[in-house]
């Protein structure tokens, strides 16, 4: 089913290239970026990660605006504060790091209902400030260097 949806955001996409708006010489490609980007993203055919890149890389083929422009829209300071963030998140999910906390917390405060939101306040004590900004700052500065070296790659393509 994948595939389907595959070839369908590819037809969608050839479509509305073809169609020709007069005002603007390039909006019908934009517009056809959104729609092929729209459509993967709704049906999930292929990873949201990859979808999201695909204006960096349809963008100079088809002379919207050139690769230097296009990288320099994806380095901005919040994105690599959100790529810091799923760094961090995917490699507590990886090493089923949350699920450990979560059962070290439900075994520290119970399981009933009204213990919920003490076992969010208790969760969030124990875990020392410093050691979160700690994380964080690291995580940002893997996430600028990955980011600036696969940028500088593809800027010398």
């Amino acid at each position: 089913m994948k595939t389907f949806h595959f070839w369908i955001g590819i037809a969608l996409f050839v479509l509305f290239c073809w169609i020709e708006i007069p005002s603007q010489p390039q909006a019908n490609e934009m517009a056809a970026i959104t729609i092929l980007m729209a459509y993967w993203w709704f049906t999930e055919c292929i990873h949201f990660t990859v979808t999201s890149l695909l204006p960096l890389v349809l963008f100079p083929i088809l002379r919207i605006e050139s690769s230097k422009n296009t990288a320099t829209e994806y380095m901005d300071s919040i994105i690599f504060l959100f790529i810091g963030g799923f760094f961090f998140a995917f490699a507590l999910q990886k090493w089923n790091l949350h699920q450990r906390l979560a059962l070290i917390l439900l075994t520290k405060i119970g399981k009933s209902l009204s213990s919920i939101p003490n076992t969010i306040v208790y969760g969030t004590q124990k875990i020392p400030i410093k050691f979160l900004l700690l994380i964080g700052l690291i995580m940002d500065l893997i996430g600028i260097l990955f980011v600036s070296l696969w940028t500088y790659y593809w800027i010398l393509l």
